[in-house]
């Protein structure tokens, strides 16, 4: 039943619980695909893929950052630590503490990320950026992007050293994941503060029953720490789910058990 997806809490509820039924049954004959391979218990038709060209060599790491560095207001002589909001996210930071309040801490931050040798780039809502900026303290060298395009976020996104989400499964999260590269979380996320089981789910779907590192909004980040936390997250995270969802057939290889299965 529709209204036992959703946590208790979350207001539309009950203008979505039948939306999501009527979804189910829709669809109830579709063949359903997913990121990974294993974690879903349906006894529908359901398939996984991986694209192995997603998987970036140094080489092809090296030609995306050169084409980033020709962008003007990137610093040449830094690595970014890349600061990720949506607005579903920064509403429910904002609910929960206050714009000003939420925006001291994530400006605070960001002026850590610059003493620490980086540069900050933070994409997010036009109000969270201008709390952002009215509070005074955010470094001078901040990209504050209100909105961006696919290619110079795809290109942000593969050359930050760090990543830092406020939603466990944000989509651009498992390209970082494939590629063995560092992902930090703020908080669970609107998915998370929307259905029950997702958490759960998720993360034995998509990590292997582990999450990525969980940070505290309202606590300094030091580079050191966050090395530490991506050693760590290198050997229990990033290398077991990376060949783990290589474990996937190609999309090629998908598609053609589709449409060659017997209904």
């Amino acid at each position: 039943r529709g209204g036992e997806l959703f946590q208790e809490r979350f207001a539309a509820a009950p203008m979505l619980a039948d939306h999501f039924v009527w979804l189910s049954e829709a669809f109830a004959d579709a063949h359903h695909v997913y990121l990974a391979p294993d974690g879903i218990n349906s006894n529908r038709r359901h398939g996984s893929y991986f694209n192995p060209s997603e998987v970036f060599s140094a080489t092809k790491l090296r030609r995306r950052a050169l084409r980033l560095s020709t962008w003007s207001l990137i610093d040449r002589d830094r690595q970014r630590w890349l600061f990720i909001l949506s607005p579903e996210d920064e509403a429910i930071q904002a609910a929960a503490i206050g714009r000003e309040a939420f925006a001291r801490d994530l400006a605070a931050r960001l002026r850590e990320t610059a003493q620490a040798g980086r540069q900050p780039v933070l994409i997010a809502p036009s109000a969270c950026l201008q709390a952002v900026q009215a509070s005074g303290i955010a470094p001078a060298n901040l990209i504050a992007l209100s909105g961006c395009g696919y290619l110079r976020f795809m290109l942000l996104l593969y050359d930050a050293e760090h990543v830092f989400y406020w939603n466990l499964f944000s989509a651009s999260m498992l390209g970082r994941v494939i590629n063995q590269q560092t992902v930090f979380t703020f908080a669970p996320g609107h998915l998370a503060h929307a259905l029950r089981e997702i958490r759960v789910l998720g993360a034995r779907h998509f990590f292997l029953g582990e999450e990525p590192s969980m940070l505290n909004l309202a606590e300094p980040l030091d580079a050191d720490r966050l090395a530490e936390l991506a050693a760590t997250q290198h050997v229990h995270l990033l290398a077991p789910v990376s060949r783990y969802l290589a474990q996937s057939p190609t999309p090629a290889q998908l598609v053609e058990s589709i449409l060659t299965e017997t209904p």
